[in-house]
């Protein structure tokens, strides 16, 4: 077995001891203890990304691209043309976890066979979210130094201490703030290949990731 490697969500004193948690990690523990001891304690994990989770990071970094460079400002069109060169060169191994481009780039054809998740439908689902809120009634909020409220982390500090006197932390990442009705709103980006209906919304309520962002907001 490979030592795990550093993870700054763990005590660097008590080995095995979380202090900050995010969604998927309370939602492991709750449910399944063992699966949590294994993958995010001692870090037993598939050396394969499963195809549903690539196609989901990409198709958020397609939608960070896209707001982020709304707000240089540039039009639709060249936020549009930006996200999808930047998914088709992610989903390539073009970048290194870092985003920087690697030296000995090679083309990577996509992980699984797949006709509901691939590198088409992916473009596709990006042109179709874009053109089907044209114009955006949610607008992204833009701070005062320019930047987007895109791709936020949070860390909010609890009232329970750890054993070396630090406080846990709940953590995670907002993909969106935005202004709809006169209000602030967290925007969540879902993808899916399960029909759009009742039934799937009410697996979010309640949801704990969702309960975080609200906190964090």
């Amino acid at each position: 077995m490979s030592t795990p490697l550093p993870n700054s969500s763990f005590s660097e004193d008590i080995p095995g001891l979380q202090t900050a948690w995010d969604s998927t990690s309370l939602t492991t523990f709750m449910s399944c203890p063992r699966k949590y001891q294994l993958s995010m304690i001692e870090q037993w994990n598939s050396q394969h990304q499963s195809v549903a989770l690539t196609f989901g990071i990409l198709f958020h970094k397609g939608m960070e691209i896209f707001e982020k460079t709304l707000a240089e400002p540039q039009d639709r069109d060249a936020a549009l043309r930006n996200a999808i060169i930047e998914i088709l060169l992610w989903s390539s191994n073009y970048f290194d976890k870092e985003g920087i481009p690697v030296e000995s780039w090679e083309f990577a054809p996509w992980p699984i066979t797949d006709d509901r998740r691939n590198r088409n439908t992916l473009v596709r689902a990006l042109i179709w979210y874009v053109s089907h809120y044209d114009p955006d009634p949610a607008q992204t909020i833009i701070f005062k130094d320019g930047r987007p409220a895109v791709e936020l982390s949070f860390k909010i500090p609890l009232p329970l201490e750890t054993p070396t006197g630090d406080h846990y932390l709940l953590c995670g990442h907002i993909d969106r703030l935005v202004r709809f009705l006169d209000q602030v709103w967290v925007l969540d980006y879902k993808t899916t290949s399960t029909t759009i209906n009742a039934s799937y919304f009410s697996k979010f309520s309640p949801h704990l990731q969702l309960s975080l962002y609200t906190m964090a907001a």
